[in-house]
């Protein structure tokens, strides 16, 4: 069946509505899932190498070098780290080998490594494809982006590299909107540029994630809000890092915290998840991992991976979980189902007590209707604490991973928390890299030295991760704590919005 012009107009429109009400999140520490179904209307980039051109740029007069003082704190190296590179603290200096200084005798050791360079590819988000509905974050562009990587790297390289090596950057613009321009980022610094290593500090995802680390055997570190599937890290063979708890782990400890609250004891429960071909499997861990604790799920929706069918589904599923006498709803849909549901139930006067995670970065909704008032998340992160004012919302590494820019260039920080995120994002990607690659023989460096490095690393620091977290053989995803938010609709969210997460306990251990 072909679809009209007015047809698609009419989608574009209803995409823009959604997406305008849901892309506000992004970049306050918010990962947002992929928004726009691969409808006629999707004009998709090439796929083929090189289609959008990667840009290869060392840093050289990019940004002001940091002078001295400036070296990079990171993680703390466990006993397992062979050559003992540690970094124990905000403002201090990463060991091995004289902070990295230079190591004579050189050679090119593995794809991306010559004698006297490292290339890495770094994914940069570019927001053109969400501009057509007329959205844009100030403060916050690709330019911004390339600017803080390049401050951090040439930090990195005035502290002598690694181990005498410089850090090349390759930056590759991606669309959120469309996974074909995931692919073609993927396939432009993999097959073209030839880059050891590629990082992510937002919102890419999806089955370019594979196109990096299992098609083309690159190892991959990014944030991984929007949870990372168990089989993604096994498919990958080490080659895959987050920040965040891997999606497996997410929903376990989902199921975990509030059976333990008692939150769920005599509930009806309810699923409102999607049929992603990527991350259906890990509803299907949330729900074995609720009635392995003695909860039954009376109803489960599964909405379309299709966004303009899975819109239309919700007004049926609010009805049935209504029917099924659905009392309290586990949510682990993407944010675009999410705040469509919450909103048609209230329009229904159906008011179920809602719970959710860092699946899909739920576990900072705003916004929301006041039915959502005392909705429960379970998070692993500190994101979004600056913006909120939370007492002690910055913590040493977070406040040294800032310092460290604005030494850089200057820049001042506002209340929007949308660079400082991003920044401290980065800061941490990179300095548990330098970590990992410091402490190999310098004519050690492959790809598959540097995971086993990754996984020696033991406990380290993340930005806006209290209090620690940590790296170990198998485990690949880095955060280990979580606390209780809780959504309270009168109090001030990101940019003066009403309605926001506020946290009701201190982080502690996760149970997986």
């Amino acid at each position: 069946m072909v679809i009209g012009e007015s047809s698609m107009r009419r989608r574009e429109r209803s995409y823009g509505i959604v997406i305008g009400a849901v892309l506000g999140a992004l970049l306050t520490g918010l990962l947002l899932p992929y928004l726009v179904a691969s409808s006629g209307s999707e004009k998709s980039l090439a796929a083929g190498r090189g289609a959008s051109g990667a840009d290869v740029n060392g840093g050289a007069g990019a940004a002001q070098a940091l002078g001295e003082g400036g070296a990079s704190p990171s993680a703390a190296a466990n006993g397992g780290n062979p050559s003992g590179a540690s970094v124990t603290g905000a403002g201090a200096t990463l060991a091995g080998g004289a902070a990295g200084s230079a190591t004579s005798g050189l050679i090119a050791t593995d794809r991306g490594v010559t004698a006297t360079t490292i290339k890495v590819g770094v994914l940069i988000l570019d927001l053109g494809g969400a501009g057509k509905y007329g959205f844009n974050i100030p403060g916050f562009s690709t330019e911004q982006q390339r600017a803080a990587w390049t401050a951090y790297i040439n930090e990195l390289n005035t502290n002598g590299g690694i181990k005498g090596r410089r850090v090349v950057p390759v930056f590759q613009n991606f669309d959120i909107t469309n996974r074909d321009s995931m692919r073609a980022a993927c396939l432009a610094l993999t097959q073209d540029a030839r880059v050891f290593i590629v990082f992510e500090a937002s919102a890419f995802d999806g089955p370019a994630v594979l196109c990096i680390t299992e098609e083309n055997r690159t190892p991959m570190f990014m944030v991984g809000s929007l949870g990372t599937p168990e089989e993604w890290y096994q498919r990958s063979r080490g080659y895959l890092f987050t920040m965040f708890q891997s999606g497996d782990r997410t929903m376990r400890n989902f199921a975990w915290e509030f059976d333990q609250m008692g939150e769920l004891k005599g509930k009806r429960i309810g699923i409102l998840g999607g049929d992603d071909p990527g991350h259906h499997a890990q509803i299907d861990v949330l729900q074995k991992s609720l009635e392995d604790l003695g909860h039954r799920v009376v109803h489960r929706s599964n909405l379309s991976y299709d966004l303009g069918t899975g819109s239309s589904q919700i007004p049926l599923e609010v009805q049935q979980m209504r029917s099924a006498g659905v009392n309290a709803i586990m949510l682990a849909a993407n944010t675009v189902y999410t705040a469509q549901f919450v909103r048609a139930a209230d329009a229904q006067g159906y008011t179920p007590r809602y719970y959710m995670s860092d699946w899909q970065s739920l576990s900072n909704a705003q916004g929301l209707p006041d039915s959502f008032d005392g909705s429960l998340a379970v998070t692993s992160s500190n994101q979004g604490d600056r913006d909120r004012k939370i007492p002690g919302y910055e913590q040493p590494y977070d406040a040294s991973c800032a310092a460290r820019m604005v030494r850089a260039t200057g820049k001042q920080y506002d209340d929007t928390g949308v660079p400082y995120n991003n920044d401290i994002r980065t800061c941490t990607l990179l300095d548990l890299f330098t970590a990992a690659a410091r402490s190999l023989d310098p004519n050690g460096l492959t790809r598959d030295a540097f995971s086993a490095a990754m996984q020696r690393l033991g406990k380290v620091q993340m930005a806006a991760f209290p209090p620690e977290a940590s790296f170990s053989p198998g485990k690949f995803s880095g955060a280990d704590y979580v606390r209780i938010q809780r959504y309270e609709k009168s109090r001030p969210c990101f940019g003066g919005t009403r309605g926001c997460m506020y946290p009701i306990t201190g982080f502690h251990k996760s149970r997986y």
